[in-house]
């Protein structure tokens, strides 16, 4: 029987198709996947869109959450540790917004966003928020604000968008991450919170 020798170039090629590979899988499954991933979504009433135009808000008076020094705002969403609040000029087209995080254990804000629309959705999980505007997304810590770091990132948030003469706005998505720590998040679903148009959405 005649043996297949393997010589250091045959085996520098294996192990670089073999890297190669695995590679294109990974980029496959956390940069590609993630993207094309389907997505739910809330189509937003025309009443919102026309009391919008008149600049009137719909906002629910129960949603209320006090702000630490700064008077009050819409609760979006919270779990234990931390609450995210929208504050919305209803005196201005497109209701300019500023976003607080708080941390509810020290009632503290510990950060802040500023966006010039009130297209907002927010969800909290395992420690993290997830904010995004449009198609601005912000990922911190749900304790101090900080900035998650990452090295890779791929998500399938869209932003608003409309299809005819109906507007939409995205309430999920998939997410996959390596973070600076080494630690790996593998197309991780979010239902968000949202808001538009003077409206909670979802």
């Amino acid at each position: 029987m005649r043996r297949l020798k393997f010589t250091p170039l045959r085996l520098g090629v294996l192990l670089a198709l073999g890297v190669g590979i695995c590679f294109g899988v990974l980029f496959l499954d956390y940069a590609i996947l993630p993207v094309l991933a389907p997505f739910d979504h809330i189509e937003i009433p025309q009443s919102c869109i026309q009391n919008a135009a008149q600049l009137k808000s719909s906002l629910p008076t129960d949603h209320e959450y006090a702000i630490p020094g700064d008077g009050t705002g819409i609760l979006l969403t919270s779990d234990a540790n931390a609450a995210v609040v929208v504050k919305s000029d209803n005196s201005q087209q497109s209701f300019p917004s500023t976003v607080f995080l708080i941390n509810r254990k020290r009632d503290q804000i510990v950060g802040t966003w500023q966006f010039g629309n009130d297209a907002i959705a927010a969800a909290l999980d395992n420690g993290e928020l997830y904010l995004f505007n449009d198609n601005l997304g912000s990922f911190v810590d749900e304790t101090n604000g900080a900035p998650v770091k990452y090295i890779v990132k791929a998500d399938n948030y869209r932003q608003l968008y409309s299809a005819g003469d109906t507007r939409y706005l995205q309430t999920s998505i998939e997410i996959s991450a390596l973070h600076a720590d080494g630690s790996v998040t593998s197309h991780l679903r979010l239902q968000f919170r949202t808001m538009a148009y003077g409206c909670i959405l979802s």
